[in-house]
């Protein structure tokens, strides 16, 4: 407890009520008691500016937002890869396949129409895991050329559900092969065509279902084959 000098008197500061008495001295002294002071009371809700700042400098969930921003995008990249992957996959057993059929085809002395099935029961084989059966056609064909007759087609024998025709021709008629593909009078060659119906397996609406069409054209190695026999 201080003391100090005050109109003559020493005089302290006390919590206390006011109090006088003598000092040692015999002078009195008067205690002051101590005013109690405000307590600084600070605003219990920040100012309004405050408030904004606190809500722009704050981070909470931002990883999220971008999450679900960026999820759609993921989404389309996954799922579209993945069916891009399965057209190329399904393009390279497409080529392999009519290329297969018809070198098989072309090695064989005389054909018959058994013979030439059993050689049509490989597609399946070369393109699986893709369903074959009601989703593809597959059409082997003979075709001659003769300077005074033109390009006919000799025979034809296709196996597979899907509704497709020969682009080449049909049996008796005349054929159209591929443009740029010239053949010698008396030549003959067998052509295989493969029709496949592609159809989106995780994103149907966004990828159409479309037929793709692959054709290979061999020459026969140890004889014609522009008979057929039953």
């Amino acid at each position: 407890m201080r003391l100090f000098y005050y109109a003559g008197r020493y005089a302290r500061i006390s919590p206390f009520p006011v109090l006088s008495y003598p000092d040692v001295r015999g002078a009195p002294v008067l205690e002051i008691p101590r005013l109690p002071t405000q307590p600084s009371v600070k605003p219990m809700l920040p100012r309004k500016r405050d408030a904004a700042r606190a809500v722009a400098d704050c981070q909470r969930g931002v990883a999220m937002v971008e999450f679900a921003l960026i999820l759609p995008l993921l989404v389309l990249v996954t799922f579209g890869g993945f069916e891009m992957t399965r057209y190329i996959l399904l393009n390279q057993k497409l080529d392999k396949a009519a290329s297969s059929v018809a070198d098989l085809t072309a090695q064989e002395k005389t054909l018959a129409q058994s013979d030439v099935d059993v050689i049509l029961d490989v597609t399946p084989q070369l393109l699986a895991p893709f369903e074959y059966t009601t989703n593809g056609r597959t059409i082997v064909t003979s075709v001659s050329h003769h300077t005074v007759g033109g390009t006919t087609v000799n025979w034809q024998r296709g196996t597979g559900a899907l509704p497709a025709t020969s682009q080449i021709g049909t049996p008796g008629g005349y054929a159209t092969m591929p443009a740029g593909f010239i053949m010698q009078d008396g030549e003959t060659v067998i052509s295989t065509e493969i029709f496949y119906q592609f159809q989106a397996v995780v994103m149907p609406r966004m990828l159409p279902q479309r037929t793709l069409y692959k054709v290979a054209i061999v020459k026969p190695r140890l004889a014609t084959l522009d008979t057929l026999s039953p």
